[in-house]
């Protein structure tokens, strides 16, 4: 069963993959690549550059929002260790099967190995709260973007508008069970809702409850929790939106699209934010690709923009590769330390046997 269980969720992954690949596709198709000389120039290069910087930062940072989460629970690590961990979450976000999940889900793993065992629970839980607050810090966005685009996304064509509006509606409701989580206590003051939450715990065998009590814990440190979630919402990702603008300006050479491509921007990482493809690859390209083209950029870069953005995000990305095997070395190395030691232990142990 367990491998059965493993090789559907494979099986899912590589579905996902190609469906990434084919909304690619779909994106690069629109492209007019006979006009692509005239944008090969050293200006992309340069402000592709600057967005991948800008994209580097953001990932350092959210090695700094969960050491802050970490540190409510009093757990502590170093930045280093946060920055490895986190980093190596995110490149197994685009080869696990779950996606983000299955990026956390590995980077769980890593961090538990280093906790005790009366904080393992917080130590999970940090990182659910982690992407909580960056969902919504971009949910907060997205709502408070929505009447800027929104009567020019309403007189485009279906194909656009729809997509659009049922990514809005998602955020609205991202946001109620955001703030639900944690205001809680509010909520079960209901009785129908503290009965639900009753029945479902005596299911879980008091499992939801023990994860309740942690997220609630956070409120005990509204200082911290606070700041996490005004450096997601006031650096983090508008560091991404300026990214995909300097990708915007590269191509098309000035700054009257800034506008477009703060919506798209926006509205692509939520769309990411859907567990459909690995890492949101292909439902964030498509989603900036039509937004960008009904503000009114160009059809050429329209397609090229979001592209080179995901290029950018994997390159970056796959420097997690690199955090994991120097975590592997090291684990090995003081692996063999302590055998080496245990080892020379032993020796000395038999020597004072034998005298």
């Amino acid at each position: 069963m367990p491998q059965k269980h493993i090789l559907r969720k494979w099986i899912v992954q590589i579905l996902k993959f190609i469906l990434a690949a084919g909304l690619i596709s779909w994106v690069l198709c629109d492209i007019n690549f006979a006009d692509l000389k005239q944008l090969a120039t050293g200006r992309i290069v340069f402000f592709t550059v600057l967005a991948g910087a800008a994209i580097g930062i953001q990932l350092v940072l959210c090695a700094v929002r969960w050491q802050i989460l970490l540190r409510i629970q009093r757990i502590e690590i170093s930045f280093l260790r946060a920055l490895s961990l986190s980093m190596q979450g995110t490149f197994f976000s685009l080869c696990m099967p779950g996606g983000a999940v299955g990026g956390d889900v590995v980077k769980a793993a890593f961090l538990l190995r280093e906790t005790g065992r009366g904080q393992r629970l917080n130590a999970v839980t940090s990182i659910f709260i982690d992407r909580v607050i960056g969902m919504l810090a971009l949910f907060t966005l997205v709502a408070a973007a929505g009447p800027f685009a929104g009567k020019t996304i309403l007189e485009s064509g279906a194909e656009v508008k729809y997509p659009v509006l049922i990514l809005y509606f998602l955020c609205l409701a991202g946001l109620a069970a955001g703030f639900a989580l944690f205001f809680q206590d509010v909520i079960l003051r209901i009785p129908p809702a503290r009965k639900c939450l009753d029945f479902a715990d005596g299911i879980a065998g008091g499992r939801i409850r023990a994860i309740l009590n942690s997220v609630a814990a956070y409120r005990r440190d509204p200082r911290r929790l606070t700041g996490a979630f005004l450096l997601s919402i006031l650096v983090m990702h508008p560091l991404l939106v300026i990214s995909l603008i300097l990708i915007v300006i590269g191509i098309t050479g000035d700054t009257a699209n800034t506008a477009a491509a703060a919506s798209a921007s926006l509205l692509g990482g939520a769309a990411a934010a859907l567990p459909v493809t690995p890492g949101g690859l292909g439902v964030r390209d498509k989603i900036t690709q039509m937004v960008l083209e009904a503000l009114g950029v160009g059809q050429n870069a329209s397609g090229i923009a979001p592209v080179l953005y995901s290029v950018v995000l994997i390159v970056l990305s796959l420097t997690g590769v690199f955090f994991f095997l120097a975590d592997s070395w090291l684990m090995n190395h003081e692996i063999l330390r302590k055998t080496t030691n245990h080892g020379g232990s032993n020796d000395k142990e038999n020597s004072d046997d034998r005298r």
